[in-house]
């Protein structure tokens, strides 16, 4: 049992007030799952959880009964779930040719890219990968209103969410959607960590 809570009736609250998700809402929403039943956990309460890696299973036991833990469960799963990048990105090829007005004026090859994201992730790979491999495609059209949804999900720490790019002056950096310099006061980048920008992009 969690928090005095049976697994019996923990399933049968779940679905009853998430119906066909409540598996789902178990694995990735527990906190929520229990809020809903009107059960209140202490944040000491604690559960053992398996997830898969690779081709063997993970065990953790005693985990914190953490929001944040919460959030890396989830992130797990949109990081591992499979899909077919080919199957998406002529979706998402279709979809610019149909409805977006400047997809032809850059004269980009958004079919070789397409063909070379395909070739570098299989033929099944983690939707979060597909996100980012469609965000570059979406890139090349030149149109800072343009983009993937949820592309920056599952990312390891670490990531530099911003677009570099030529100016009059040197190279200046730009909020990913390109709304604009992240740093107006300080617009050109000269180095990351202490090494010249030439080392990183050269």
């Amino acid at each position: 049992s969690i928090g005095g809570v049976s697994t019996r009736e923990l399933v049968r609250g779940s679905m009853l007030e998430f119906g066909s998700l409540w598996q789902k809402r178990i694995g990735e929403d527990l906190l929520d799952v229990f809020e809903a039943m009107g059960v209140a956990l202490e944040r000491h309460d604690a559960i053992d959880l398996e997830f898969r890696r690779g081709d063997g299973v993970v065990s953790v036991s005693d985990a914190p009964m953490t929001r944040a833990n919460r959030q890396l469960v989830l992130d797990h799963n949109v990081r591992m779930a499979p899909i077919s990048p080919r199957v998406a990105l002529e979706q998402l090829l279709e979809i610019v040719e149909s409805r977006h007005a400047y997809a032809t004026l850059r004269g980009a090859d958004l079919r070789g890219l397409i063909e070379a994201e395909v070739e570098a992730l299989g033929d099944r790979a983690p939707i979060a990968e597909v996100r980012r491999a469609a965000q570059r495609v979406v890139s090349l059209l030149g149109d800072g209103h343009a983009g993937v949804r949820a592309w920056r999900d599952g990312l390891a720490p670490g990531y530099l969410p911003v677009v570099f790019e030529r100016a009059q002056g040197g190279i200046v950096a730009l909020h990913a959607e390109r709304s604009g310099l992240v740093d107006e006061s300080h617009p050109y980048i000269e180095s990351i960590d202490g090494i010249p920008l030439e080392q990183w992009i050269g």
